[in-house]
Order: C-alpha cells, then sequence, then structure tokens
C-alpha cells in the first residue's frame, strides 16, 4: 500500500516496514515504522493495519502514528486489536478526512476521529458477516467504496448504507482466472 503524506511518498507491505521516499535520491526506512498489510492517512496521521511487528504477524492489529508525523510512539499515537471477531484484517480505505474502514475477512469497522488528542480514533463494528474477499479489492472513489464481498458479490458502499450492485461474480471472476 502507499500513500503521500506531507510531500512525502510512504509504502509499506507484509515483507517491509514502512518506507518512505521525498522526490530525491533513495527510498529509506522509516524510523520506529512497521510491516502491514495496508495503509492509509485518516485525520492527520499514518494508520497501518495488519501489522508485523518484532517478527510476529498481528492480523487484528492497527497502530497510527502521531498527529502530523511519521512517529509511532508518544502522545497521539497508539494502537488497538480489532479482536472482536477473529477474522484478520484484509486492508483498509479512507472515507473523507476523518474516517475510514478497515475491510476484515468477515466484518466491516469503522473508524473516526475522535478529536481528542490522546485517543485520537474509535472504532465500531459497521457490519458483521460480511468482510472484503481478498486483500485489493476494495476501490476508493469520491462517493465511497466498492468492494468485492466475503460472499463473492460487488457492494458500494457510499457512507450511510452498502449495497448489493453486482451478481455473484464466482462464475465470471475465477473463471476468468482459471
Amino acid at each position: 500500500s502507499a500513500s503521500v503524506f506531507g510531500n512525502v511518498f510512504y509504502f509499506v507491505s507484509l515483507n517491509d516496514a514502512l518506507r518512505q521516499w521525498s522526490g530525491t535520491g533513495s527510498h529509506s526506512a522509516v524510523t520506529g515504522g512497521y510491516a502491514a498489510r495496508g495503509m492509509d492517512i485518516i485525520n492527520n496521521r499514518i494508520v497501518l493495519v495488519s501489522t508485523i511487528e518484532a517478527g510476529v504477524a498481528l492480523p487484528q492489529r492497527i497502530r497510527w502514528t502521531q498527529n502530523g508525523s511519521v512517529v509511532f510512539t508518544g502522545t497521539g499515537s497508539g494502537s488497538r486489536d480489532l479482536a472482536d471477531r477473529e477474522d484478520r484484517i484484509q486492508n483498509i480505505r479512507k472515507l473523507g478526512p476523518f474516517r475510514g474502514l478497515i475491510y476484515k475477512a468477515e466484518s466491516i469497522v469503522d473508524i473516526r476521529a475522535t478529536g481528542d488528542a490522546s485517543f485520537p480514533f474509535d472504532t465500531t463494528e459497521l457490519l458483521g458477516g460480511l468482510g472484503l474477499l481478498c486483500a485489493y479489492s476494495v476501490v476508493e472513489w469520491a462517493g465511497g467504496h466498492f468492494f468485492v464481498g466475503s460472499d463473492q458479490n460487488i457492494y458500494a458502499y457510499d457512507g450511510g448504507s452498502i449495497n448489493n450492485i453486482g451478481k455473484d461474480i464466482r462464475y465470471e471472476f475465477f473463471t476468468n482466472l482459471n
């Protein structure tokens, strides 16, 4: 996953901890960064999902930086395990500057800014029983997200409701992959 934050390009994967590139020279590791399945910028912070810490995969953990900086320690930074369900985090997508959705394998979690410097995010399970089929099967657009649900249907989320907009994809999609 990749995002631009403060005119610097940041990218992360499960194999490499958070890295940065400012447009000149080569890219470098972010001090104190973590490897992660996905990332986005929400509430002026980098938010990493499904992190790997000290070589251990933590598929339900999210981590965020301090406000306006790329520091994962100190006031305003933090972490939380989204362990309401045992499903793993697949990805994260922004939904406006102060809100995002964390897509898990069998649920969707809403992450919102609180306005509190010490406790900047609140998470609420938005929908249980429906998650993301594949980690990168979610697309952000100006009005929300499109995603392929764990039930193999295509959905649109506009910030208020989730609508099934396509029939079961398995007959076309998986046949084309094969």
